[in-house]
């Protein structure tokens, strides 16, 4: 019948959208995985990271968050329109009150659709950045949480849909991938670097 016509033209539209958005995000992790193979800079990993959450998820400022072993705190390194800065541009302590610090100590997707009612969030970064809005994900290779990927909204209050959850998670996954690939390729730089001291 034409409804049964119109029922299945739907879904195959729904089945299209959503394997071009599978494409979409396998060409994206594609570009982040060939980072780990290349000489490519610290900074310009970082900041195609930042560009690729934007890219797929949207959003209105994304943060790539790093833990410092040697302080054991978070570090903003990165952000959209603010390249990569190994020092940071702030810093969090692993007990004060942040979503990016929950998310690293529980290990899991945090959502907060509406910032300024919940308790997790901290004031003086909704101030700071103007954020209404957060998704948050954690970097994790081997079981061992190495940072947090979050995209924010500064517009308003927003519901995030299980799309934008996929697909932040997904891009963490080969995100961290790459964090990890390069951020052991420059232990070792510094170390052979120590070793050419120490001979000379």
């Amino acid at each position: 019948s034409t409804d049964e016509l119109g029922v299945l033209a739907e879904g195959f539209r729904k089945v299209l959208g959503s394997l071009k958005e599978h494409s979409e995000m396998l060409e994206i992790n594609n570009q982040l995985l060939r980072y780990t193979g290349t000489n490519a800079k610290m900074e310009q990993v970082m900041d195609r990271i930042v560009e690729a959450c934007q890219e797929s998820v949207g959003g209105d400022i994304v943060f790539l968050i790093l833990h410092d072993p040697h302080t054991n705190q978070l570090v903003g390194v990165a952000q959209t329109g603010a390249n990569y800065k190994p020092e940071g541009y702030y810093r969090l302590s692993l007990d004060e009150t942040s979503m990016a610090v929950l998310i690293f100590n529980k290990g899991e997707t945090v959502v907060m659709s509406d910032c300024s009612k919940d308790p997790r969030a901290n004031p003086e970064m909704l101030k700071r950045f103007g954020i209404r809005s957060a998704l948050g994900v954690p970097l994790r290779v081997k079981g061992r949480v190495i940072g947090v990927l979050m995209n924010v909204g500064t517009q308003g209050p927003h519901e995030y849909s299980p799309r934008e959850i996929m697909l932040i998670e997904g891009l963490a996954q080969e995100a961290s991938l790459v964090v990890n690939s390069r951020m052991l390729q420059l232990q070792s730089d510094r170390a052979e670097r120590r070793y050419q001291r120490l001979n000379e």
